[in-house]
């Protein structure tokens, strides 16, 4: 029927037993009335308690009396996940955590030497201050496994219409979204982020909210009299821009960690946003050319973790953004280079010459002859880590 479910569609499964069910984007659910009375429901919205439709923070209560899984659990999901990128060739991953648990967890593997990919830390700012009682810094760790950023979100996502927009959502008149978090909130985070020596992901999906993280960046960057090529702060997503936003990201050169596979999966944004912004949503050949710092992910589980089908979206797009193709060379070096770039690691990783780290993948059809179309089909068959 092409609508979100609703609290009473969930309650045809089950009255008695709890559902919940979370969009791929993670910003919005539907929970049936059970899970609203466990959750308390003068904890929630009045639309929530109506409809079950829940965005955003208004999340939490259910996500609280949800039971976590034991540490167990999250290992063997770790390890999961991490053969599930290895199998694509992907040799590295920036992964979010959002609890000590998620974070252990991950350490764990790698203190028993079982990490089969190199692990680039992302916290949420949350856990910042422990880490840092725990005597974690900004790159600590080794080749498999070090500290990276600390994750914050400026706005939710257009798949929600809670990405914060300029302008109203074509198919939601009156609707521009809205910013987690006041521009001098935002950018007191950012300068904690800074003042501790630590490097900034923030999350931002529409023009207005990236508007205030590069806001808050320039202003913490001006204090103190750094550039960004040194601290490399970024934004996560970075999906809706402007011609001014990208030219003032290139010339801050803050960095923007982008995902090509959104680009057909969100195959609904033109009618969202219109024609007019539209021109400016994931406009990766317009931010490499204007010298935006740029790096490719999946933002899994958003999006499959698959090397290739990313690769293969930013080479061919869709009919109404054929400008912003990029080539082969271009995706693969941005790919390959980007994160490494980003993690301060581009003195050993990301390229293939004497003295750098031995990550090699070995592909089944020469990516850089066969047509476009079969990109996505392509197969590692061989992955080698530190060459193992």
């Amino acid at each position: 029927e092409r609508r979100m479910p609703t609290k009473d569609d969930l309650d045809k499964v089950s009255m008695d037993r709890p559902v919940f069910i979370v969009r791929l984007c993670g910003h919005a659910c539907v929970a049936n009335s059970k899970a609203i009375e466990l959750a308390g429901p003068e904890r929630l919205p009045e639309s929530g308690r109506e409809t079950g439709l829940l965005t955003e923070d208004d999340q939490n209560p259910v996500w609280e009396v949800i039971p976590d899984p034991s540490f167990e659990k999250l290992v063997e999901a770790a390890l999961f996940a991490a053969n599930k990128a290895r199998s694509t060739g992907i040799v590295s991953v920036h992964a979010l955590v959002n609890s000590m648990d998620e974070f252990n967890a991950f350490k764990q593997l790698h203190d028993t030497g079982e990490l089969p990919v190199r692990l680039y830390m992302q916290p949420s700012l949350g856990l910042m201050d422990k880490l840092i009682a725990d005597g974690w810094t900004q790159g600590k760790g080794d080749d498999m496994f070090r500290l990276g950023t600390a994750k914050i979100f400026a706005d939710g996502s257009m798949g929600a219409r809670t990405a914060a927009m300029v302008d109203d959502y074509t198919d939601d008149p009156g609707n521009k979204g809205w910013l987690l978090h006041t521009d001098e909130a935002m950018t007191e985070m950012v300068r904690k982020v800074h003042k501790a020596g630590w490097q900034a992901a923030v999350h931002a999906i529409g023009d207005r909210a990236v508007e205030q993280v590069v806001n808050a960046i320039e202003t913490v960057l001006n204090e103190t009299g750094e550039s960004n090529l040194t601290r490399r702060h970024r934004v996560e997503h970075a999906s809706i821009l402007s011609e001014s936003l990208v030219k003032r990201m290139a010339e801050l050169k803050i960095f923007a960690a982008v995902q090509p596979q959104f680009v057909l999966t969100d195959w609904w944004t033109i009618e969202r946003i219109g024609p007019e912004r539209y021109r400016w949503t994931y406009p990766f050949k317009t931010m490499l050319e204007a010298g935006v710092p740029t790096s490719f992910g999946s933002d899994c589980p958003v999006e499959r973790v698959d090397a290739f089908e990313l690769i293969y979206r930013a080479v061919t797009r869709d009919a109404n953004s054929k400008s912003e193709c990029l080539t082969v060379e271009d995706s693969v070096r941005v790919y390959c280079t980007g994160g490494p770039f980003f993690a301060f690691e581009e003195d050993r990783r990301g390229t293939l010459k004497p003295g750098m780290l031995a990550d090699l993948v070995v592909l089944d059809r020469d990516i850089f002859t066969i047509p476009h179309e079969e990109i996505s089909s392509v197969k590692a068959e061989r992955v080698y880590v530190g060459g193992k």
